[in-house]
């Protein structure tokens, strides 16, 4: 009985350090060390963890669903999860946008991909380039239409992130 009690106290040492923020006591008792500005392993999270979870996973301060655009009910489902379930969350919604879904999209990167994109990190096919070119009102015969640049600069300009080519196209638009 002594040993019983021995080994729990021992294992609500190293809970209690763990909460109160050593990061081996995290590994050890919750299998991951907290993210910076997270001091609980379970919730609730303050709007700080959860928005460096958030930009961790990818995801903009511009995006319709960042920690702080959240409401009450959002946040305090969030509230209910651990911190691995939040991690998990905010990894899916970056997942599901990268692989081309337009509302998780604007979720995560405060953008609605325009048609014939399907990421918002690129590569961006010719397509995805030409419809943003027409969008801002561009034309074919423009001497930056996408289908008359380079391979090379085809290439820099598809690796671009989908703000960064809409401002590009729109920069190209009012210069050229």
């Amino acid at each position: 009985m002594i040993i019983h009690r021995h080994v729990r106290a021992n294992m609500e040492d190293v809970k209690s350090a763990a909460d109160g923020g050593n990061d081996d006591h995290q590994l050890n008792c919750y299998g991951i060390v907290f993210p910076e500005n997270c001091d609980t392993y379970y919730g609730p999270h303050s709007v700080e963890c959860l928005t460096t979870i958030w930009k961790s996973k990818g995801c903009l301060v511009e995006g319709s669903k960042a920690p702080v655009k959240l409401n009450t009910a959002e946040k305090e489902a969030l509230d209910l999860l651990n911190v691995n379930k939040v991690l998990d969350t905010f990894e899916l919604v970056q997942v599901e946008a990268h692989g081309g879904d337009k509302d998780k999209g604007l979720e995560c990167y405060g953008i609605v991909y325009p048609e014939n994109c399907d990421s918002y990190h690129g590569p961006h096919s010719i397509e995805c380039l030409i419809t943003i070119w027409e969008e801002v009102d561009c034309k074919v015969k423009g001497y930056r239409f996408p289908g008359n640049l380079t391979t090379t600069e085809t290439d820099a300009l598809s690796s671009l992130n989908l703000t960064y080519v809409c401002i590009i196209k729109m920069v190209s638009f009012l210069y050229v």
